[in-house]
């Protein structure tokens, strides 16, 4: 591990890697806005400046050409990553701080939710609001996402409550989701909507799959978890940072998820993930044997 990254001269609110990962950008309480060079951990270029307030949110666009960020000053504003300056005026239209702003996966829209209570869905070009605020919560909305589709945006909010909106009309798709007893400040879905492993319950039997079909189930848990009785005190299904995946309380090993991967898989503990039609794991191919597990080598 490197030393931490410094030069903000205040908190740091939001953190966002480019998708080639070789760059960091962050977005803090001192108005301004770093670009960081992950291996060096250096400051690429001079701060951006532009927000009159703190900067809530920042990502980069998918095709690598922007950054947008929220701020507390209502304002939305695009950036270009090679130059560093402000591409055009800023989106107006928020009536308070925007706490999150995220593109779509063809860079083309911005989705951002502001504590006004509504979702916006803006122009990446022109900076222009391409439909109606989204409305449906009733409190501070601080996170959004759009599926990997681009069809989709999911929304949490003070109010406890995840929003699923169609992003080409701005209808609500169904009930909200209300399971928490207390504020949402987080909502994803999974990098390319590629899912590695998903948990499913067919008949009250549970089972490992890499698809949403059960059909494709590789194995029944049951066989794995037989000193494991309710209530579950940890998670089923946990992948750790090098790569391998343990199930159960006991870290299991299961299998191997090589790096370029890792992004894509997802921690059973997400409330809610939206797959690509395409998501599945064929394992027709796989090698694999009775002393497979062998190969992984347990730091002393």
């Amino acid at each position: 591990m490197q030393p931490p990254l410094e030069g903000h001269e205040d908190w740091v609110w939001s953190v966002a890697f480019s998708l080639d990962g070789k760059c960091i950008v962050s977005g803090s309480e001192d108005k301004t806005i770093r670009l960081w060079d992950t291996k060096t951990g250096k400051v690429l270029g001079s701060p951006l400046k532009g927000h009159g307030n703190s900067v809530w949110s920042v990502a980069f666009s998918p095709n690598g050409k922007y950054i947008v960020s929220g701020s507390e000053d209502k304002k939305i504003r695009l950036w270009d990553t090679e130059t560093k300056e402000m591409l055009q005026p800023p989106f107006e239209g928020h009536e308070d701080q925007v706490f999150s702003v995220v593109f779509s996966p063809d860079s083309k829209c911005i989705v951002s939710g502001s504590d006004d209570k509504t979702i916006r869905l803006w122009d990446t070009k022109t900076g222009e609001m391409l439909q109606p605020p989204f409305e449906g919560h009733v409190s501070s909305v601080f996170s959004v996402a759009f599926s990997p589709d681009g069809k989709y945006i999911v929304s949490g909010s003070e109010d406890r409550m995840i929003r699923l909106w169609d992003a080409g009309i701005g209808d609500m798709l169904q009930d909200p989701l209300e399971d928490y007893e207390n504020q949402v400040q987080s909502a994803a879905s999974p990098l390319y909507g590629k899912s590695i492993v998903s948990g499913l319950v067919l008949e009250g039997q549970p089972l490992i799959s890499f698809s949403p079909h059960p059909e494709h189930a590789f194995i029944d848990t049951t066989e794995l978890l037989y000193d494991i009785t309710p209530p579950l005190q940890c998670k089923l299904v946990e992948m750790s940072s090098s790569g391998w995946v343990h199930i159960g309380p006991k870290n299991k090993i299961l299998f191997w998820i090589p790096p370029i991967y890792h992004l894509c898989s997802y921690s059973p503990s997400t409330h809610m993930v939206i797959p690509a039609p395409d998501s599945l794991l064929d394992l027709s191919n796989m090698a694999h044997g009775s002393s497979w597990e062998l190969c992984y080598l347990k730091k002393t």
